[in-house]
């Protein structure tokens, strides 16, 4: 784990997700690892244009 990692594991006003997923990640081959980060931000980016189109339905 390196400094930067670390300092996000030990601020409490971090999320006990990110702190985890930040441990799970450390203990993992970094190309799996950042293919699922992938994933996820794809996912996440979809999911808030979804949001904004039921907020905004003009858009």
């Amino acid at each position: 784990m390196n400094l930067k990692e670390e300092i996000i594991i030990n601020d409490p006003s971090s999320s006990s997700w990110l702190k985890q997923s930040i441990e799970r990640i450390s203990n993992n081959n970094i190309k799996t690892a950042l293919n699922e980060t992938e994933i996820l931000l794809a996912l996440l980016r979809q999911r808030s244009k979804l949001q904004n189109k039921q907020v905004n339905p003009i858009n």
